[in-house]
Order: C-alpha cells, then sequence, then structure tokens
C-alpha cells in the first residue's frame, strides 16, 4: 500500500454524509506551492493546489466536528481506486482516504470563534 503525506488548509467546512449508515466525510485542502519565476527574474504567482478527500467512521465524524474552513491539517492518506460504470462506459478515478491526521494551526473563522469564546468566558 502508498502511503501519502499532506498538509494544507481546509478550503470549505467537511461534509458528513451518512450513506447506507457509513459516516463519509469530504473535504478538500489547499496550499500554495512555488510557481517558478519568469525570463524577467520576477517570481510568478505561487499556483493553488486543491485535492479532494474522504474519511469514514470516527476519523470522519472527528473533522466535521472540529475542524473548519482554513484550519491547517497534516494528514497520511492511501490512494483507492474509485472506478464504476455510468450508462454502460467504464468512469475510472480514485479518492485519498484519510489514514490519519493532526490539526495544524487554526484558520481566521476559528480564531475568531475562540475569541468570541474568551471574550464570553473569560478565563474559566
Amino acid at each position: 500500500m502508498n502511503i501519502l503525506h499532506f498538509s494544507g488548509r481546509l478550503a470549505s467546512a467537511p461534509v458528513l454524509t451518512t450513506p447506507r449508515g457509513t459516516t463519509v466525510v469530504r473535504f478538500k485542502l489547499i496550499r500554495n506551492e512555488y510557481a517558478g519565476t519568469e525570463e524577467s527574474g520576477e517570481r510568478r504567482a505561487d499556483r493553488v493546489v486543491a485535492i479532494d478527500f474522504v474519511a469514514f467512521g470516527k476519523r470522519g465524524e472527528a473533522l466535521a466536528k472540529h475542524a473548519a474552513q482554513g484550519d491547517a491539517l497534516h494528514l497520511t492518506a492511501r490512494l483507492e481506486n474509485n472506478n464504476y460504470e455510468k450508462n454502460g462506459e467504464d468512469v475510472y478515478g480514485f479518492n485519498f482516504v484519510v489514514l490519519d491526521f493532526e490539526f495544524g494551526a487554526p484558520g481566521k473563522q476559528k480564531r475568531e470563534w475562540l475569541d468570541q469564546q474568551h471574550a464570553e468566558h473569560g478565563n474559566d
């Protein structure tokens, strides 16, 4: 099995569904990557890389409950084929399935929420 490591920020809040009784959470990580320099020597604008992930069960539930748009995540995933037939034709795809994750720095949305909680409750 191939194990892949990723880090980035959540593009939006994770989306939790429960098809056929199984918890499925889908989310997208984004990050900026260096795109090189122009012939003039000027740095090109970074390119934005966005990758879709899926997490199942308790792992997915934890992500859906505690992660918000902009939060940093560090995760390991495996690549899984997602092939199916549609209208008599084979469709080939893949999923990045989350094996493990760690929360990184909170995003703007969570920082504002935490500031509000601190202001409302003081140093409880």
